[in-house]
């Protein structure tokens, strides 16, 4: 069972490009760490974290298409 996993294994199992992945660790509330050159993402949190974030942006269209 894999908790945390690299941007690469991340990037694999989502299909998120790797340079995205990076910009989207920088992201506050985004679950990764940092421990110097190293990024590790929590695999379980990020993937609740991305839904959460689709849905935002899928209600903030949906909202802005009413108007």
């Amino acid at each position: 069972m894999t908790i945390m996993v690299s941007i690469k294994e991340f990037a694999e199992l989502t299909g998120i490009g790797i340079n995205r992945l990076r910009e989207m660790t920088k992201i506050t509330g985004f679950p990764a760490m940092h421990s110097g050159r190293h990024t590790l993402i929590h695999k379980d949190d990020a993937v609740n974290w991305l839904r959460d974030y689709v849905k935002k942006q899928s209600n903030a269209q949906g909202s802005n298409r009413l108007r």
